[in-house]
C-alpha cells in the first residue's frame, strides 16, 4: 500500500500542488484507468491505486486513516489437486507479496479453464487443451494482460517440468513475445499456425 500512496504523492508533485484536491486525485484515477485499459498495468496494481486515493479521499473528508485487512479471494476455485500444484509453485520461490498475488491469478485461471472442461488434473491436459486456453485468453484480453498472462504461465510450466509433475510440457508455447501494443489478433493467428503443424 505504501508504495502505491507514494503513486498519489508522486502526481500531486508533478503538478505542483502541496494540498489534497479531489479533482486532482480524480485526474490521477483517471489516468490509472487509462493505463489499466491499454494494458499498461495489470488488474491487481490498478486496483492498489484506487485503493490507495480512496485512503486520501478518506483521510480529507474525516480526518482520521484506517487501515483494514482484507482477504483477497478469487472467483477461480480450484479442486484439490490443481490447488496442490498451486500451493506448491508459489511455495517454490520467495515471491513479492503482490507479485505472488499476480501468478496466483494467471495459474488460476489457466488451471479453471481445464477444471471447467471436466479436466481434473495435468496429467490428462493435452496441448492443444492449453492452445485453446491461449487463443481464448487472446481474444478477450489486452496485449499487455496477455502479455503478463503468458509469462506467468510459463513460469509455472517450468516448475511443473522442474518438479517432474506429469503435464503436457507447454514451456515453448508460452514463450511466444507479446509486445504490449501488439493486436491480440496478431498472436490468434501464431498461435493457429504452430496448431497447424503439430
Amino acid at each position: 500500500m505504501y508504495g502505491s500512496i507514494r503513486s498519489v504523492v508522486s502526481f500531486y508533485h508533478e503538478k505542483g500542488i502541496c494540498d489534497y484536491d479531489p479533482a486532482v486525485t480524480l485526474e490521477f484515477l483517471q489516468t490509472v484507468e487509462r493505463c489499466y485499459r491499454d494494458g499498461e498495468i495489470c488488474r491487481e496494481y490498478y486496483n492498489a491505486q484506487k485503493r490507495a486515493a480512496r485512503k486520501f479521499e478518506m483521510f480529507h473528508a474525516t480526518g482520521t486513516l484506517t487501515w483494514e485487512c482484507t482477504k483477497r479471494t478469487s472467483r477461480y476455485q480450484l479442486n484439490e489437486e490443481y490447488s496442490r500444484l498451486l500451493d506448491a509453485f508459489l511455495s517454490s520461490r520467495d515471491f513479492h507479496e503482490n507479485t505472488k498475488w499476480d501468478f496466483s491469478w494467471a495459474v488460476r485461471r489457466y488451471l479453471s479453464f481445464f477444471q471447467e472442461k471436466g479436466i481434473p488434473s495435468m496429467d490428462r491436459a493435452s496441448i492443444n487443451d492449453s492452445r485453446e486456453f491461449v487463443i481464448g485468453a487472446a481474444a478477450s484480453m489486452a496485449a499487455g494482460s496477455l502479455h503478463n498472462l503468458l509469462c506467468y504461465v510459463r513460469q509455472f510450466h517450468i516448475f511443473l517440468k522442474d518438479s517432474g509433475e506429469k503435464a503436457p510440457d507447454c514451456i515453448s508455447l508460452f514463450s511466444y513475445h507479446v509486445p504490449r501494443k501488439m493486436p491480440v489478433r496478431g498472436y490468434v493467428l501464431r498461435a493457429r499456425m504452430t496448431q497447424a503443424k503439430t
